[in-house]
């Protein structure tokens, strides 16, 4: 079956709640029915049956669900005409924010004081504010493996409670989380300079201060590239 486009969706999915309601509010329910479904284009077409003492408007559903291109084409249309959307895709996420609250004005204050507590308190904005703040899925922590260098030269190296990272590693200006996989020892630092890393050298993705090393690796002599787990905090 080879699907032919946006045309043939609407099609499929327009007879197919044609047919629902007409099982559904007919003056009969046939103990067997059969649905074929025929493209704009005319040519394309997708048949199903469905079988029973009455129809089993689940089992019919189950059906459509189980074809992946009916599904396919069901999930569009149904985004399309009704803003309903799998929980793993994007376009919900897109939708929440762009169309779950009215527009939240610049100016006047204090129509945008008003709009942004009256998109805030519905449920939906309500119950995601709460696990944001909670660092609950899916706006958990994420911790991440990197590798710590501590510079040679004692002048290069950062200040206690602050470290040294790539300028492109996404650390930069953050509050960091640092742990020895190891022996879980950790410490909390704040990325305030940065270097590059190119990727092509041995530069490390964090560099500590001596006092920091030892919070987390002990007084054992440090290899040049020492194992960590790095959780951006903010």
């Amino acid at each position: 079956m080879k699907e032919k486009g946006v045309p043939f969706s609407v099609g499929v999915i327009v007879g197919i709640l044609i047919s629902l309601l007409i099982w559904k509010y007919g003056p009969t329910q046939p103990k067997k029915t059969s649905l074929k479904l025929t493209g704009l284009d005319g040519k394309a077409t997708v048949e199903f049956s469905v079988e029973g003492d009455a129809v089993d408007y689940q089992q019919v559903l189950d059906k459509m669900f189980t074809d992946e291109f009916l599904r396919r084409a069901a999930i569009g249309w149904l985004a399309d005409k009704q803003k309903l959307f799998p929980l793993q895709e994007e376009r919900l996420a897109t939708a929440i924010a762009s169309e779950l609250c009215d527009p939240i004005p610049d100016t006047p204050l204090k129509d945008r004081l008003e709009k942004a507590k009256a998109c805030a308190e519905k449920p939906m904005p309500l119950r995601l504010r709460a696990l944001a703040a909670d660092h609950r899925p899916p706006f958990h922590y994420i911790g991440v493996l990197a590798k710590a260098g501590l510079p040679g030269a004692a002048t290069d190296r950062p200040q206690p409670g602050q470290a040294h990272v790539c300028r492109d590693g996404g650390f930069y200006g953050k509050r960091l989380q640092l742990i020895n996989p190891r022996s879980q020892a950790l410490v909390v630092v704040k990325a305030t300079n940065y270097y590059r890393c190119t990727g092509f050298d041995r530069y490390p993705n964090i560099q500590l201060s001596s006092q920091d090393a030892k919070s987390l690796f002990g007084s054992q002599p440090l290899a040049n590239l020492e194992d960590l787990v790095v959780v951006p905090l903010q």
